[in-house]
Parts: C-alpha cells; sequence; structure tokens
C-alpha cells in the first residue's frame, strides 16, 4: 500500500513515516525506482504500533531502534536501557509523591537535620548565622556513598555533581541564587522536586586545603531516606555578588524591524537541538513557554503577559533584563521551515544557563 494509506491505518503524518524511514526505524516494504513512491506490507502495522507503545512510555525513537534491533538476542544493552527507564520512572514518581505531600503540608517542609529522627526543623524559621570560611568559591569534586570513600580516593558516584554542576558559590550574607536558596551557618538549602530542604556542611582542612563535606540528599531522598555526601574544595574566600558569578550576555543591540516575526505564536515542542525531531501537528504536553506575541516596535508578551518593562526583541534576538538586572539574557531566534510549517526556534536561557553555564536549549512554536 502507499504510504499515505499506511499512515491513516497508523493514525499518524506522513511526515513521520518519512523520519522513521530517515532514521531506519521503519523502511518502506518497496520503493518504486522509477517515481520514487513508498510501499508498505500490511504487517508493518504492528511495527507501527510497537514503536507507538515505545514512544507512550517515554523511550527516545534512539532507544526504540536499539530495543528492536537487539529483540531477540536478548542482550546486556537492552537490558540496561529498560533498568534506566525503570530508574527514571521511580525517580518522576518520588517527585509526584513529594509533591503531593508538598501541597499536603501547605508548601512547607519540614526536614530531618543531623540524621536525627526526633528533631524536625521548618526551614522558615532558620535565621541566619554567619560562617566566614564558608564564604566564596568551592569546586565540586563529587559525590560519593561516604565521607570515607573520599578519604581513601575511591571513584566518586556518577551523577550531575562534579559532571553539569561545576561549582557552588557561598554568597555573604547568606545570600541564594539559581537552585540554591541560601546558607547559614553549618547548612545550605537547596531546591530539590518543588520544596527547599537543608542540607548539612562541616569544613575540614586536609593537606593545606580547605574542604566541605556536606550531607547531600538526592532527588530521591523522600523516598529512600538514603543521603550521599558532597564534597566541595575550596577555590577562593571572596565575598562574590550575584553580577559576578552569573552569565551576562551582550544586550546593547539596536532595534532592527523583522515583519516576518510578528504575530502569534504558540509552542509544540523543547528539544536540546535545532535538529532533533519533533512533530509540529502534536505539541507536547505542559510545556512553561506556552505562548508568545510578537508586536510592532520591540515589544512582546510571554504567556500572555506584557514584557516591556525588562525584555524587548530585534531581529534575531529577545532581550531581557531580569532578576533585579541579574539574569541578562540574548536569546536567539530562528524561523526554519519543516514539513511545510514555519516553526520558530527561542533559545532558552534558564538558570541552567546563566548560573549552571549549561548550554541553552530550544522551545519550538507555531504560529496560531
Amino acid at each position: 500500500m502507499r504510504i499515505g494509506d499506511f499512515a491513516k491505518l497508523c493514525k499518524t503524518q506522513i511526515s513521520v513515516l518519512r523520519h522513521y524511514d530517515k532514521i531506519g526505524l521503519i523502511k518502506p516494504n518497496f520503493i518504486d525506482l522509477f517515481t520514487g513512491y513508498r510501499y508498505y506490507a500490511p504487517e508493518q502495522i504492528k511495527d507501527f504500533e510497537l514503536i507507538s507503545k515505545f514512544k507512550k512510555l517515554g523511550f527516545s525513537l534512539k532507544d526504540t531502534k536499539k530495543i528492536i534491533t537487539l529483540w531477540d538476542k536478548h542482550s546486556q544493552e537492552t537490558e540496561k536501557i529498560f533498568d534506566e527507564k525503570i530508574k527514571e520512572l521511580e525517580m518522576l514518581i518520588s517527585q509526584i509523591k513529594q509533591e503531593k505531600n508538598n501541597l499536603l503540608n501547605s508548601n512547607k517542609e519540614n526536614v530531618n537535620m543531623n540524621n536525627s529522627k526526633d528533631l524536625n526543623v521548618n526551614i522558615d524559621d532558620i535565621k541566619f548565622e554567619d560562617d566566614p570560611e564558608a564564604v566564596g568559591k568551592w569546586r565540586i569534586v563529587g559525590e560519593y556513598d561516604t565521607k570515607e570513600d573520599f578519604l581513601s580516593k575511591s571513584e566518586p558516584n556518577k551523577g550531575m555533581y562534579g559532571d553539569k554542576f561545576k561549582e557552588i558559590y557561598f554568597l555573604p550574607n547568606g545570600q541564594g541564587y539559581w537552585i540554591y536558596g541560601g546558607w547559614t551557618k553549618g547548612f545550605i538549602k537547596r531546591w530539590v522536586n518543588g520544596v527547599y530542604i537543608l542540607n548539612s556542611y562541616k569544613i575540614e582542612e586536609i593537606n593545606e586545603e580547605k574542604y566541605m563535606f556536606i550531607d547531600w540528599r538526592p532527588f530521591n531522598y523522600m523516598n529512600e531516606e538514603r543521603e550521599t555526601v558532597l564534597v566541595l574544595k575550596q577555590w577562593d574566600n571572596k565575598k562574590y555578588t550575584l553580577r559576578e558569578i552569573s552569565r551576562i550576555d551582550d544586550i546593547n543591540k539596536p532595534f532592527i524591524n523583522d515583519k516576518k516575526i510578528l504575530g502569534k505564536w504558540k509552542s509544540v515542542a523543547f528539544v536540546e537541538n535545532k535538529e532533533e525531531y519533533f512533530d509540529p501537528d502534536y505539541p507536547a504536553e505542559d510545556l512553561f513557554f506556552r505562548n508568545i506575541e510578537f508586536k510592532e516596535n520591540g515589544r512582546y508578551t510571554f504567556n500572555g503577559e506584557d514584557t516591556s518593562l525588562y525584555a524587548s526583541w530585534t531581529k534575531g534576538y529577545l532581550l531581557s533584563r531580569a532578576g533585579g538586572g541579574t539574569e541578562i539574557t540574548a536569546e536567539k531566534y530562528e524561523i526554519k521551515t519543516i514539513d511545510g510549517k514555519e516553526c520558530l526556534f527561542i533559545e532558552w536561557k534558564s538558570g541552567d544557563y546563566i548560573w549552571g553555564g549549561w548550554d541553552p536549549k530550544y522551545y519550538v512554536f507555531v504560529r496560531e
């Protein structure tokens, strides 16, 4: 059957089937050499349904291809893909449970400190106490199961801390930034799954170098109540400001009109890069950046809200001075035609970019 008929039976778009063909996920049963038409066999519907099933379960197309390719071999790589997805879902379940508890407790999280089951302290009641030794920049050595693992020179656990997260700043007067909501002597406050939790720390001198050992509560702490140890090494004792530790873009750009961008756009995807596949006809759900409207003279609205007090646009860029002037970003935009539709890509420079040093990701929009 022709690709159009096959798409109807699979309840999908022709563009999806073409993409699956391109990446080798479902190849046509036959391609007419003279016309270039793609033909599919009826039994291939089951292949498409299997791919759709894995997609609904949250597997990437790359992993789905590996699973299908190695399906009959029962390889360790296949088991690894499933195990990683199970861990990911378990973490998601843990986050959902935490949000439920957070709502039931009116968003006031009582945390256990110093590993004492009888001592519950509300974060809102903690008063700032200075610790001059803590102030400054600390480089992340790694996350360990125990302090002894670090002292015995074992390899740190594989995770985000030490990989994507490179340093933590202790700003003067306990000031917080990004996912770190502030600190007081002996404790650092950190944003996890929609709430702040306290993590206790101790500073020690080892071989004339200062190290900080933080009793770290991982993302799934509320579910497992298992703590690790995050090890930091002091870089300096400087009193940094928010402006000094943030990544600041050049927003001194003159206004240049761009008639192509004017009008309303709605978001359909959030992607790692502009080459990542998405289907503009099937919008992703629960996107934070829902819509944008570009108006004349560099004005625009974000999720229906006017941004003229702190943001504007010029040809090729969204310019923003948010966070009281500490989050200064120039986010590039580009219009590309995909499957016959105008798609607008806008860089998303969140705290991950400003404070964490990560590369920006992209929101994708189509015209309303």
